[in-house]
């Protein structure tokens, strides 16, 4: 298997699929993924570092410091949403490893980086929700 495959195993869905999917999880879940996402991207930074890839460590980093801003407002979210849900309805993911969604959202977030620099765009937070 490719280090940075374009498709997911085991998924037969759209990447615009497994966003929708991503984004209809309870905020807590989102919470939870975005930690474990952060975590990952963590990790493949200090690795890209320790061989060198400063500049793609950088950009890594960067991303993950971005992502405690994200986070804290999905936190926000969360507090404000609980007293309106439903007790008792449990939300169905097709996904029964959520760390595996957050291995394709790094590798998705790789892939735009990639296109960004293909493309000789500088990839700002703007660029990236465009």
């Amino acid at each position: 298997m490719a280090r940075h495959p374009k498709h997911i195993r085991d998924y037969d869905g759209s990447l615009d699929k497994l966003a929708k999917d991503m984004a209809n999880l309870s905020y807590d879940k989102q919470i939870y993924l975005l930690e474990k996402f952060q975590e990952e991207t963590g990790i493949f930074s200090k690795k890209d570092s320790e061989n060198g890839k400063r500049k793609l460590s950088s950009e890594l980093t960067g991303a993950v410091s971005g992502l405690d801003d994200v986070i804290n407002h999905f936190k926000n979210a969360w507090v404000y949403s609980r007293p309106y849900m439903k007790r008792g309805v449990k939300a169905v993911i097709r996904y029964d490893d959520i760390d595996t969604i957050c291995v394709v959202l790094y590798r998705t977030i790789l892939l735009t980086l990639s296109f960004f620099q293909c493309c000789k765009i500088e990839p700002t937070f703007k660029t990236l929700c465009i």
